[in-house]
């Protein structure tokens, strides 16, 4: 699925913000880094799935390996919705080349 202007600038300030964190991670000990944690609050209806969706793809772009990525949601429904749209619905192109389950 095609990414509006709006989309794909919000998509590409995500991935950049994981590249400048992974540059210069925080530290909870010298050999642990803090995870990065990264929300996004839109509208309904604005494409948040699509847009976390390809901000996942630019930054896998960018590793070495394929990371693994945890998708939390609030409500049961948006999570059941997420799941299916991630894992063969609409948006699984957006995601190729990745896994897609759930954590239980």
């Amino acid at each position: 699925m095609e990414l509006l202007g709006f989309q794909e600038r919000a998509a590409s300030q995500i991935a950049d913000r994981f590249a400048t964190y992974s540059s210069d991670p925080l530290l909870v000990s010298r050999t642990t880094n803090v995870p990065f944690l990264q929300t996004l609050v839109s509208i309904t209806g604005s494409g948040k799935t699509l847009m976390l969706a390809d901000a996942i793809s630019q930054i896998r772009d960018g590793m070495p390996i394929a990371p693994i990525v945890l998708w939390i949601s609030k409500g049961r429904v948006v999570v059941s919705q997420t799941f299916e749209n991630l894992s063969s619905g609409k948006y699984a192109d957006n995601l190729s080349g990745f896994t897609v389950m759930p954590l239980l």
